[in-house]
């Protein structure tokens, strides 16, 4: 699938995934996706799925499915540099709990509890923030967020339009 970099359909919240919905089917293609881009977690939206299921992989560790997450308890804050797949070559500082401890179910339908420290907690955060329609860059500031949204939003339009490298 193509990543989603439309910042209007990322700021949409993702609905409460049901057992209607194949969760595995849909776990195995975001985490191929994840592999395929370079990422250490994706979320749903990120691919066109409107259902609260995220998937995590930093580093070495087993990749974990994240349906319906709910973060219970967040703490140790600190600014970290932060990229996304879903925005292409931007990067910002902002602040992310290191410490996340999450409630949800697997792709099994199975409920469980995750604790989350260091970069397992950033990318924990901004995958379930992901799902919640929320960006990285809405963290900023406002003059800085409306900066990098004009830029990404020029970004999108070179590439739409095959502009990309005419036009600085």
């Amino acid at each position: 699938m193509e990543i989603v970099t439309d910042l209007e359909k990322l700021r949409v919240p993702c609905i409460e995934a049901t057992e209607v919905i194949n969760v595995e089917a849909m776990a195995a293609a975001l985490l191929y996706d994840m592999k395929k881009y370079g990422g250490c977690g994706l979320a749903a939206n990120q691919v066109g799925f409107k259902h609260r299921v995220c998937v995590i992989a930093v580093g070495d560790m087993t990749p974990i499915v994240l349906v319906n997450p709910l973060i219970l308890k967040e703490k140790k804050p600190r600014r970290v540099r932060e990229g996304c797949l879903s925005l292409p070559g931007l990067e910002v500082e902002i602040e992310r709990p290191m410490y996340v401890k999450v409630k949800a179910m697997d792709e099994h339908w199975n409920t469980r509890k995750y604790t989350f420290t260091g970069t397992q907690a950033q990318v924990a955060r901004h995958e379930i923030d992901h799902l919640n329609g929320i960006l990285m860059i809405d963290y900023l500031e406002t003059y800085d967020r409306e900066v990098k949204e004009r830029l990404l939003r020029g970004a999108v339009y070179k590439r739409k339009t095959g502009l990309e490298g005419l036009v600085e």
